[in-house]
């Protein structure tokens, strides 16, 4: 039998090797494990047309996860800016020197670049996929993370309720004051022998520590982008500032005109509830009995009008009977009236003649009495007259 059955497997073109059964009949794990993969080597941008990355922490024993469908990574919380922003930024910082310039360093610094890693321990951030620093580095705990479903950055107090904007606050202003120093540092530290600047943003190097940069100074074009910045930043701090005192105040209108409709009690809520429960349902009741009633009553009227039909009915059949009764009746008498009339008649003609026939036969008696009697006579005289002659 086992024989038989490879045999089958083998007209069939099955070899009996169920591990890529699944691959076949769900062709989307093979897209999507190829994805992942593609994602966590850093091979894919994540910003168009793909699947949003939730977690870019790397560990040891842990891989980047992939939501399961487009656009359901983290949302992009406020305060957020743009990745293009951080990588001319970086471009920015490595062609800015702060020291030469009597403009204030924090003027000429592009907040997006403070995820810059200076250290030369346990490789380069630029290694981590869409430029992540390290989870085990210093920086990585005080700026922004950026959210791979969209390509921005989140500030680490852009979820807090109103009641901690301040602390929000003073951690953001702690985290730039940081991230301008790193920035100074790395900017009077970084000079390149040949005075140029690397385009594609890998200015550190694990194994042999940070690059240096040549310093140059920065163009009439250059500072004034700068400045444009730095007034749109400003502008942008003030607008959400606006922004968040008024959704505050909307806010504590909402709720002090919800305490206001609030009823005074909850128990009085529940009792006008279970009034209105009780004064729906007597509604109801009302409303099925009512109807219930005048059901029984087109009953009764409806029984009323069949027992009036055949009363009706019945009385015609028996005023019908009747008419033909004393039809009949009269019928009879005057047959009976007739008969006795042609008996009586009958009776006296039979007796007129009886009296007719008595006197028909005593005439007839007396003629032929008279007419013996004449024969008599005329014999006599005969016999006289031959005796006489």
């Amino acid at each position: 039998q086992q024989q038989q059955q490879q045999q089958q497997q083998q007209q069939h073109g099955d070899t009996g090797d169920r591990r890529g059964d699944k691959s076949r009949v769900m062709p989307h794990r093979i897209a999507r494990s190829a994805t992942r993969t593609c994602l966590a080597s850093g091979l894919l941008e994540t910003g168009v047309d793909m699947p949003a990355i939730i977690f870019m922490g790397r560990t040891g024993w842990r891989k980047p996860s992939v939501a399961p469908t487009l656009g359901r990574g983290t949302p992009p919380a406020a305060f957020t800016e743009d990745l293009a922003c951080w990588r001319r930024g970086q471009e920015s910082l490595a062609e800015c020197t702060p020291p030469e310039l009597d403009q204030d360093p924090k003027e000429l610094f592009c907040p997006e670049s403070d995820d810059t890693d200076t250290t030369a321990s346990g490789g380069s951030d630029s290694d981590m996929p869409m430029g992540q620093p390290r989870s085990d580095s210093e920086e990585s705990s005080e700026t922004p993370q950026c959210s791979a479903a969209t390509g921005f950055q989140t500030p680490p107090a852009a979820k807090e309720e109103d009641d901690d904007d301040e602390a929000a606050t003073v951690e953001a202003a702690a985290a730039e004051e940081s991230g301008v120093a790193a920035a100074e540092s790395v900017a009077a530290g970084e000079v390149e022998a040949d005075g140029e600047v690397k385009e594609d943003g890998e200015g550190f190097n694990a194994g042999a520590g940070a690059m240096v940069h040549a310093p140059q100074a920065l163009t009439r074009r250059e500072v004034s982008l700068c400045n444009l910045a730095r007034h749109l930043r400003e502008q942008a701090a003030e607008e959400r500032a606006r922004a968040q005192r008024a959704e505050a105040e909307r806010s504590a209108l909402e709720a002090r005109q919800w305490e206001e409709r609030r009823p005074p009690r909850a128990a009085a809520e529940r009792e006008e509830g279970l009034l209105c429960q009780r004064q729906v349902a007597a509604a109801q009741r009302r409303r099925r009995n009512q109807e219930a009633q005048l059901a029984a009553l087109r009953r009764q009227a409806d029984r009323a009008l069949e027992d009036a039909r055949q009363v009706k009915e019945r009385a015609e059949a028996e005023a019908l009977a009747a008419g033909a009764r004393h039809l009949a009746r009269a019928g009879v008498e005057a047959q009976r009236s007739a008969e006795a009339l042609a008996a009586a008649e009958l009776a006296q003609a039979r007796a007129e003649a009886d009296e007719l026939l008595q006197r028909r036969l005593v005439e007839a008696a007396g003629a032929e009495a008279a007419a013996r009697a004449h024969a008599q006579a005329e014999a006599e005289a005969v016999r006289l007259r031959r005796g006489a002659a």
